[in-house]
């Protein structure tokens, strides 16, 4: 299955509300628009218009100003997505920070963690705990569990 485009963050949050919502998860929103809200906007040159720069936004193309959302999902595990302005996301299953995640691929790894293809593998040597999604058509994401929860046991394979 092809993953979709999502060319906006405004699109991605839709994306993840639908499937959350498919969950039976509460989903709560908190959006950061424009370049003095974004951390987007603290980077670029020249970013903040206003009257020191003689820029309008009435007169501005309105789609290149920053939109950055943080999506809280209720539920077990706990599961948190900030969306950042340029195609990068950052979730956090049950407080496990996955930073690697395509903006284009978060519906489809939601979906995974709700859908039961996550998994934590234990190493003896070096001695270690690791949270695994598997998302189908992609590879599987992987990062170090710092704190073991009782969610993160439940599902050691």
């Amino acid at each position: 299955m092809p993953r979709a485009v999502l060319p906006t963050t405004q699109a991605a949050v839709a994306a993840a509300t639908a499937v959350a919502e498919r969950h039976g998860r509460q989903v709560t929103a908190t959006h950061d628009i424009g370049d003095d809200q974004t951390f987007a906007g603290l980077h670029r040159p020249g970013a903040a218009p206003g009257p020191q720069s003689g820029t309008d936004w009435t007169h501005q193309d309105l789609t290149g100003v920053p939109h950055e959302a943080l999506l809280e999902f209720g539920g077990v595990p706990t599961v948190s997505a900030r969306l950042f302005d340029h195609d990068e996301v950052k979730v956090t299953v049950d407080g496990v920070a996955f930073e690697d995640v395509p903006r284009d691929s978060l519906p489809a790894f939601l979906d995974a963690v709700w859908s039961g293809l996550a998994h934590t593998r234990i190493h003896r040597f070096p001695p270690g705990l690791t949270l695994k999604v598997a998302v189908p058509g992609e590879s599987t994401y992987s990062e170090l569990v710092l704190r073991a929860t009782p969610w993160i046991n439940r599902i050691a394979r």
